[in-house]
């Protein structure tokens, strides 16, 4: 059995307009100073993806240890954020963008020299004699002596300390020792000195 029905019939078929997809493309400035990564939706994304539009984007800098963030570009221009900030987002994607973070080393601040030191303390930021700084000096010279003028420790790593020992690997003993540290923050700074005494405590 048919029945036929006679009348217009309007049918309303609904289509989803797909969303346009936009190039995201991201880099470190001059290759240097540390690393950039772009998230979306809580995930990775890669340089070169393409997102729909309106995706919400996350770019995160990751510097070098003596390295902080100095700036961050949106196609080539330079955005109003503030200095040293490891974050920049793009709220609703709406076009290709390229993204660019540019780092530059830390400037040098000598912050404090520890007076006391103890190699067997619980705590390991005790246990070894190191000058407390920020940025990395152009040039940097650490010596330690005993009270009889001789030198038991010196290096030129910023990122060495004492341990208590002596150049022979035996433990020095307990007491006061001179240290002299000797550094330039720039290639175009003069050089200065600081001089102390410091307790290593068995």
């Amino acid at each position: 059995y048919v029945e036929v029905i006679d009348q217009d019939v309007t049918v309303l078929v609904i289509l989803e307009a797909e969303l346009p997809t936009f190039q995201v493309t991201f880099y470190v400035y001059n290759s240097f100073g540390g690393q950039l990564r772009a998230s979306a939706g809580g995930l990775p994304i890669f340089s070169g993806d393409f997102l729909v539009a309106g995706s919400h984007i996350l770019f995160t800098a990751i510097p070098d240890e003596d390295h902080q963030v100095k700036q961050w570009r949106l196609n080539d221009e330079i955005q109003p954020v503030p200095a040293d900030q490891e974050a920049f987002e793009v709220e609703s994607l709406a076009q290709d963008i390229t993204v660019s973070v540019e780092f530059s080393q830390r400037e040098f601040t000598m912050e404090s020299v520890p007076n006391a030191f103890r190699p067997n303390s619980a705590f390991p930021e005790n246990r070894v004699f190191m000058p407390q700084f920020t940025g990395m000096p152009y040039e940097y010279l650490l010596t330690v002596y005993d009270r009889q003028g001789s030198v038991v420790f010196q290096t030129i790593d910023p990122l060495e300390g004492w341990d208590g020992n002596m150049g022979n690997g035996n433990g020095a003993p307990a007491g006061a020792y001179l240290y002299q540290i000797n550094f330039r923050e720039s290639m175009d700074s003069p050089p200065e000195s600081i001089t102390g005494t410091v307790y290593l405590i068995r």
